[in-house]
């Protein structure tokens, strides 16, 4: 169990510190580790909640201290590769049994330094669990388990509508209902008539239930503070919107590298114009993903991986754990027959390219949580300066992971297919 870069748990024990036992729960750690959380006040317990996460993460980060302290890191890891079996457990015994294996071959690939240390497959195993879950029409199941990811992670808000078009879908069919032979239109405002909407409201009932509950507490920390993070947050290092920066930068638009919000940042004149077109994009893709569906082209399973791959594509931040949101997903529609082997290839290559990128230049950081804030960023500037090829290697990755998205919602060289045609195929082969 090696950590090559700068663990995140180590933010994951401030957190539950504090939130416990207040402000005075940073004096058990090293002075520096919490210094991220610009104490200036004395806070009383149940006050301090995780400035980047939703605010129910901080019970999951309190698990591991239920063990003694110096072991919350060995607990923690120990929780994640527990998790990870129960994942490919739940693989193996879907309608897809061979995708177990497939999700522990991409984990390994593209995951292996992060995955302990990151709780990012708890929310993976609650989407896995909504996909599984509505394709046997255990619907409010489904939905509960979304409602949970997203309590986890905001990400999976954007499968929501594509959740609700398929149970929509379903229980039409289920009722026997024919819509008539009118326009396109007139035929969708007939069906929206006969649509359920109790799932749905359990999921916003949980949603406002939890996050309310949380700002009792603190509305600042519960509701504000997380919304000014991610608006206030410059664009990550190896994110696309980064790797343009860097591009536009031999133009002559320099750029700064900086520690803030957590991870490596490029501050830029160029970001200004970029992000709001990154904004659109999301929007457009999303969009796209999700007429795909309406129009029975891709099923539920499918539109969470097209909706996920716009999120980690277009998003202005990157981080190898967020492959982790794809990886059961992935594993699930390849088992299934609903995408090629030369597009599960090109998730290979991402997969080698971001182990590559944080194997041997992140192993090069400092630790944050043993390093002084105020001399961080000069750090990590002078350090990156002199790592050769990183900015390129970022790049071919992001310019793949573009190339992939796309030729998964366009259907760019078969990249997405349905089981009936690949049934099909096999049959025409046979004969």
């Amino acid at each position: 169990m090696v950590w090559l870069a700068p663990s995140d748990v180590a933010r994951y024990e401030c957190y539950s510190l504090t939130f416990w036992l207040g402000s005075h729960g940073t004096t058990l750690l090293p002075q520096v580790q919490c210094a991220f959380l610009h104490i200036t006040t004395p806070q009383p317990p149940f006050h301090m909640l995780p400035l980047e996460y939703p605010p129910l993460t901080v019970l999951l980060f309190s698990l591991p201290l239920l063990a003694p302290l110096p072991y919350y890191t060995l607990i923690f890891a120990l929780l994640m590769t527990l998790l990870s079996g129960a994942i490919y457990w739940l693989l193996a015994n879907s309608d897809a049994r061979r995708a177990g294996p497939v999700f522990l071959l991409y984990l390994v690939l593209g995951a292996l330094g992060v995955a302990q240390e990151r709780f990012d497959l708890l929310p993976a195993a609650c989407t896995l669990i909504c996909v599984l879950a509505a394709g046997q029409g255990r619907w409010r199941t489904a939905y509960i388990a979304l409602a949970l990811s997203t309590l986890l992670k905001i990400y999976p808000i954007v499968m929501l509508p594509a959740l609700f078009l398929a149970e929509q879908r379903a229980e039409l069919a289920k009722q026997g209902y024919m819509s008539e032979q009118r326009s396109w239109l007139a035929r969708a405002w007939d069906s929206v008539k006969h649509w359920c909407w109790s799932n749905c409201l359990i999921f916003v009932g949980m949603l406002v239930l939890v996050t309310g509950g949380f700002a009792l507490l603190n509305v600042q920390d519960a509701l504000i503070n997380p919304l000014r993070y991610f608006l206030l947050r410059p664009p990550q290092i190896e994110s696309l919107t980064s790797s343009t920066i860097w591009i536009g930068s031999h133009s002559g638009t320099p750029y700064k590298v900086d520690y803030t919000f957590g991870s490596l940042n490029l501050e830029s004149a160029l970001a200004r114009l970029i992000s709001p077109v990154d904004t659109v994009f999301t929007i457009i893709g999303i969009l796209f993903a999700l007429w795909l569906q309406w129009r029975k082209r891709i099923s539920l399973a499918q539109a969470a991986v097209g909706l996920i791959c716009v999120l980690i594509t277009t998003g202005k931040v990157f981080s190898p754990q967020y492959l982790i949101w794809l990886f059961p997903l992935l594993a699930y529609i390849y088992a299934r027959g609903e995408t090629s082997r030369v597009w599960m290839y090109c998730w290979a290559a991402i997969s080698l390219l971001t182990t590559f990128i944080y194997v041997f230049y992140y192993s090069h950081l400092p630790d944050p949580s043993k390093t002084d804030p105020a001399v961080m960023s000069a750090m990590v500037e002078r350090i990156i300066a002199t790592l050769p090829g990183f900015f390129e290697m970022v790049a071919l990755r992001n310019v793949l992971l573009l190339v992939t998205t796309l030729m998964f919602l366009c259907n760019w060289w078969g990249a997405r297919q349905s089981r009936q045609e690949k049934a099909y195929k096999q049959l025409l082969q046979r004969e």
